[in-house]
């Protein structure tokens, strides 16, 4: 009976240890893969919120960039009035990201929903067609082909 008594006892202090924990106590990395899987479902103020506060607790510089990068197209789906301008300080500040053709793209999108057709032309010249989704292969073709014939190819 002592041995019941003391397994049951066992098994309660390890269940009350690995609890839930709240959000603030979990890895930071956990916030990353929530705000990811967030901003691929298009649940872009919720993925926002969370990946500011991955931001604001993370070092892994990795992370950081895509993380950044996620913010600032979430500010551009979301259809921020500023969400073209913190496209452009992302692919300022890192040229050299993996999601320079995604954002370039959004920039360019960004300018051609406010018929500013030569600086949509200039920023769809910086895309590499090649590595956008089929789905943003399509709008790249329509939306080039329409600022081209309003004249953005001056």
């Amino acid at each position: 009976m002592k041995k019941i008594m003391l397994m049951i006892m066992l098994v309660a202090v390890v269940q009350a240890v690995v609890a839930q924990q709240t959000a603030y106590r979990l890895p930071p990395e956990n916030r990353f893969n929530e705000g990811k899987a967030l901003f691929l479902e298009g649940d872009y103020a919720a993925a926002h919120e969370v990946l500011a506060e991955f931001i604001d607790r993370s070092d892994d510089a990795a992370l950081l960039e895509e993380a950044e990068y996620m913010m600032a197209a979430c500010s551009f789906y979301r259809g921020e009035e500023d969400g073209g301008e913190k496209l452009m300080a992302f692919l300022k500040e890192h040229p050299e990201s993996v999601h320079r053709n995604e954002g370039a793209f959004l920039v360019a999108s960004y300018f051609f929903d406010r018929k500013e057709w030569q600086t949509a032309k200039e920023w769809f010249d910086r895309c590499q067609i090649d590595y956008l989704t089929p789905t943003e292969q399509e709008d790249y073709g329509f939306r080039l082909a329409y600022v081209v014939t309003n004249g953005g190819d001056r």
